[in-house]
């Protein structure tokens, strides 16, 4: 697999799991919970942006 293509299953997958958690946080009742879900999506926003 290609260099290229590596990266670009790695953003899909980030994008992927961002739409998750947004729809996880906007079910959450739970004040904890949808805390440890914001942070994980604020992680993965973060990766997406770092330069290689």
């Amino acid at each position: 697999m290609r260099e290229k293509d590596m990266v670009n299953d790695v953003l899909s997958m980030l994008k992927s799991s961002i739409t998750t958690y947004a729809n996880v946080i906007a079910e959450a009742e739970n004040p904890q919970f949808r805390q440890m879900v914001q942070q994980l999506r604020n992680n993965c926003e973060t990766f997406q942006y770092q330069p290689c």
